[in-house]
């Protein structure tokens, strides 16, 4: 009997850990906005913070200067808010202004070697920034004054760089 209990609980162990899991995994989407603009990324919860976050990782809008990111996306029936930008950027020669929304506030790589971006708009909302401006040679201004967490590596390489809003950074690495 001890034997049967021991292997039942733990398959019950394994059954909730596999339901649990389900909820944790992020769910990728592709999403087209009213400017014929594809953008990828992904829907995921956050434990910590309680929250739907959409990250935006990719879009098809590679060749213009001047972008604008949308604010909110529609993914399987539901509108929501973009909270973060991944490496949506990273690399491209060509781009030089980018309107990001006033919902994100957190940037992973977002503009890695962006060699032409010298504007980006709506910043001073950013909570975090990681890695985000490497090689952004042509940035010459942001305002990060809401920023709490810096990675010093997010302006490595921007030579142009002269002026730079911190005003409640808790950490800078």
């Amino acid at each position: 009997n001890q034997k049967i209990m021991k292997r039942f609980l733990f398959l019950m162990v394994l059954f909730c850990m596999g339901i649990l899991s389900g909820f944790a995994q992020d769910d990728n989407f592709t999403y087209t906005d009213g400017n014929g603009v594809t953008w990828g990324g992904y829907v995921g919860y956050d434990y910590e913070t309680q929250k739907t976050e959409v990250s935006i990782n990719t879009t098809s809008s590679n060749s213009e200067e001047e972008v604008v990111v949308p604010g909110e996306i529609s993914y399987e029936g539901e509108k929501y808010k973009v909270t973060k930008l991944g490496r949506v950027f990273s690399g491209n020669k060509i781009i030089e202004k980018v309107t990001i929304p006033k919902t994100v506030t957190y940037l992973d790589n977002t503009f890695s070697g962006c060699s032409a971006l010298s504007e980006v708009v709506n910043t001073n909302q950013l909570k975090s920034v990681n890695t985000a401006f490497g090689n952004c040679s042509s940035l010459k201004s942001i305002d990060l004054s809401s920023c709490e967490i810096l990675v010093f590596s997010s302006f490595v390489g921007c030579s142009q760089l002269e002026n730079v809003v911190l005003k409640v950074c808790k950490r800078i690495e």
